[in-house]
């Protein structure tokens, strides 16, 4: 690792609450010591962080009411890219429970319409520089049991060609490839969220959901479908599904049996988890985190869904707390060597005339979806200022150092800070901004020492 300045931490305060009037800060002196960390199993290459789940779809909702035709669906699918790749993500992710509906079932009843939703899709993703997180998945990822009473496949034979043929259209060698195909998608994700199959269901009356979906079953899926990608692409990286609630003990118990199985971490690439969360700071992530690494820490690992509402019953709950948790969500996520998070979704649906329909997903979104157009939120200025901020740094830049409630990142001439209260470093720095929206805020330098204020939120610093 090349060598960097250590950042000393001291801090008082209370996290996450509005900030009072900003008092005089005074310099203070930094502490002698901090603990610096990456971990043992730190990413290497550019850091390439930035992903958004289900940022290219159509609404199942506007499909049923306006029943658009192939052309609508292509323009609002590249109006979707030029929005994400506007905000700065770098990536997309492919879900099967929308737009384009691409799972096995779907394939089975009509493989010509699925192939050709999925052409529309990749087609529009490759008018920006996105890159790809395709899944893969038997029935639809979350509306499996709408499909079968049954996890386990009973035509093995007919998916795994499925899988094949899909792998083989985008996978860029020239054979069976997509007519136009500019870039291949070289990442798959085998289903989704088989924790959450396999502990609920709206299915119920019908079936025990503890026996759906269980470890085994969801495995031996995870094999099937493994093994037919690298058949058709041995360049491929696969992923298992994202776990839902890797932080709870019901989400940990599944991670951990899942993972104790023969070969499940031989067969995957990289590590896929979710992690949601209300909470005034971002504790759960750092537990979904924490447990992933600690059921397997042989692979990358990825989130490839995590977003907070902006608002809510909480009362904390609004769109300056939704900001705040894009940068803090991010800020853990690179302070412990996830390579990957994928921000759950691009839009928020329109509000419309008549009592307000609480869904579940109505403001976890970056943008307003309205029929004029995306409108931007706090959240998708964050999320952008995020990404520029790592925009050019490499991992072997990292830095992170702790201390007393305080975390600090610096890449090089350039930090990010946050805690509670005041906080004192050393660091060379001459300008200071509210991470989340630019807002300048007071800096006080002393001796090589800096002093900030983080009551109201995180903190970048620069020369």
């Amino acid at each position: 690792m090349k060598p960097h300045l250590l950042l000393a931490l001291a801090c008082t305060g209370t996290c996450c609450k509005k900030a009072p009037p900003t008092p005089a800060l005074e310099a203070a002196p930094a502490p002698a010591t901090a603990v610096v960390r990456p971990p043992a199993d730190w990413p290497e290459g550019s850091i390439d962080l930035m992903g958004i789940n289900e940022a290219i779809s159509v609404p199942r909702a506007v499909l049923q009411r306006e029943q658009p035709s192939l052309d609508d669906i292509a323009s609002r699918l590249r109006a979707d890219a030029a929005a994400a790749a506007e905000v700065g993500a770098g990536w997309v992710r492919a879900h099967t429970a929308v737009y384009p509906n691409h799972h096995f079932a779907r394939y089975r009843a009509d493989p010509a319409a699925t192939l050709q939703r999925l052409d529309t899709w990749v087609q529009a993703t490759q008018t920006q520089p996105l890159d790809v997180l395709m899944m893969l998945s038997p029935w639809s990822g979350n509306h499996t049991r709408e499909h079968t009473r049954s996890y386990v496949l009973r035509d093995e034979a007919a998916y795994s060609a499925y899988v094949a043929a899909v792998v083989e259209r985008y996978d860029g060698d020239g054979i069976d490839d997509m007519p136009g195909l500019l870039r291949p998608v070289k990442h798959w994700e085998v289903d989704n969220e088989p924790d959450l199959k396999n502990s609920g269901s709206p299915r119920e009356d019908r079936f025990d959901p503890d026996g759906f979906c269980t470890p085994e079953e969801y495995a031996h899926v995870l094999r099937l479908t493994a093994a037919a990608i690298r058949a058709a692409d041995p360049e491929a990286k696969v992923l298992n599904g994202g776990l839902y609630r890797p932080m709870t003990d019901t989400g940990k118990a599944y991670l951990d049996a899942l993972f104790a199985l023969p070969d499940v971490s031989a067969v995957i690439d990289i590590q896929s988890e979710h992690a949601y969360h209300s909470d005034r700071t971002p504790r759960r992530v750092i537990q979904a985190i924490d447990h992933s690494r600690a059921a397997s820490s042989t692979w990358p690992l990825w989130i490839t869904e995590t977003n907070v509402p902006s608002r809510g019953d909480e009362a904390w709950l609004d769109t300056d707390y939704q900001a705040e948790q894009v940068v803090l969500t991010y800020a853990e996520a690179l302070a412990r060597g996830v390579e990957r998070v994928f921000w759950h979704t691009l839009a928020d649906p329109p509000q419309r005339d008549g009592p307000k329909r609480r869904g579940i997903m109505d403001s976890h979104s970056l943008y307003r979806a309205t029929p004029a157009g995306f409108e931007r939120k706090p959240a998708a200025d964050a999320y952008q200022r995020f990404g520029a901020w790592v925009a050019g740094a490499s991992w072997s830049d990292v830095v992170v150092s702790e201390l007393d409630g305080a975390t600090a990142i610096s890449l090089g001439d350039k930090w990010l800070v946050w805690g509670t209260g005041a906080v004192a470093l050393a660091a060379d720095a001459s300008r200071a901004e509210r991470a989340r929206n630019g807002e300048a805020i007071p800096l006080v330098a002393e001796d090589g020492v800096v002093t900030v204020d983080l009551t109201a939120g995180a903190v970048f610093l620069q020369r």
